[in-house]
């Protein structure tokens, strides 16, 4: 198995309340994906996988790192992405707790797109080998996490505009990425495909 779950950009955090945003989106994202296994944890390597976030005014609010476990988050189980540099592999976050491993990758699909509101990160192994390569898709030697997957996600999600949508990472076995602007519109386009 790859590595899973380990934060390999320069994560400036500190800890910090989080600014006063409506969460119930994210909180409902991420208990929908946790429910269908898509979000979760790896007991044999011991490790958290998915994650969800949601834009705010200033950045985004995202699952921290290693949540995948619990069967709810509450408050200290987000963090604060107020800043990412990813040519300069670094991210500023604030809560208890850092921001997920993907956190970089959430803010290129932010930046990219600005209609965004959502985005969650899941492992479903069904959508990653019926569609890579025929669904947008990362390319293999690209790892998560890192100033290069934030580049090609920016470069993918400028060729390929649909909204909603999603994006398979070729380099992150199950890897999907899935992105909406509202709750209802990311959770109807889930179920369209992959129905259960």
């Amino acid at each position: 198995m790859q590595e899973e779950g380990v934060i390999k950009y320069q994560c400036h955090h500190r800890p910090g309340t989080l600014p006063v945003a409506d969460l119930l989106s994210l909180h409902e994202l991420r208990q929908h994906f946790y429910q269908l296994g898509g979000i979760g944890y790896d007991s044999l390597h011991q490790v958290g996988y998915g994650n969800a976030s949601v834009r705010v005014a200033q950045g985004f609010i995202i699952t921290a790192s290693q949540t995948g476990h619990l069967p709810a988050l509450s408050g200290e189980h987000l963090s604060w992405v107020y800043r990412c540099a990813p040519s300069q592999n670094e991210l500023w976050c604030q809560g208890r707790y850092p921001a997920s491993s993907e956190a970089m990758t959430h803010h290129s699909i932010y930046e990219t797109r600005p209609e965004v509101q959502l985005i969650a990160h899941i492992h479903h192994p069904a959508c990653w080998q019926q569609g890579l390569h025929r669904l947008p898709t990362t390319p293999a030697d690209v790892a998560y996490g890192t100033p290069e997957m934030a580049t090609c996600v920016a470069a993918l999600l400028g060729r390929h505009t649909a909204i909603p949508g999603l994006f398979l990472t070729a380099g992150h076995t199950d890897g999907v990425f899935v992105y909406a602007q509202s709750l209802e519109e990311l959770l109807s386009y889930w179920e369209a495909r992959y129905p259960g």
